[in-house]
């Protein structure tokens, strides 16, 4: 964005085009002001808010683990590998 800012506004003094660019970026970046308060018509929407509206995420799935996997048991002493090996050169 700012080398396309650059090529379209050709500046004379490319620092200070740079400085005011990022400037205006740091700007529009920063969060917008938020009311402290909301202002209310009725005095029922002023009380606490409703606690089933706000549930907590569940944590049921959050340590879920793995289903075993059970194989045959491999033992490398006795593995006989009488099989040729085979070296194919590059």
């Amino acid at each position: 964005d700012f080398t396309v800012a650059v090529l379209k506004e050709r500046p004379g003094d490319l620092y200070d085009f740079a400085v005011d660019y990022f400037t205006k970026q740091r700007e529009a970046r920063k969060p917008k002001d938020v009311p402290m308060y909301i202002i209310v018509e009725d005095d029922d929407e002023a009380g606490e808010p409703d606690r089933t509206a706000f549930k907590p995420k569940s944590s049921s799935g959050r340590y879920a683990r793995r289903q075993s996997v059970s194989a045959e048991r491999y033992n490398p002493e006795e593995d006989e590998d009488d099989d040729e090996l085979i070296i194919n050169p590059k």
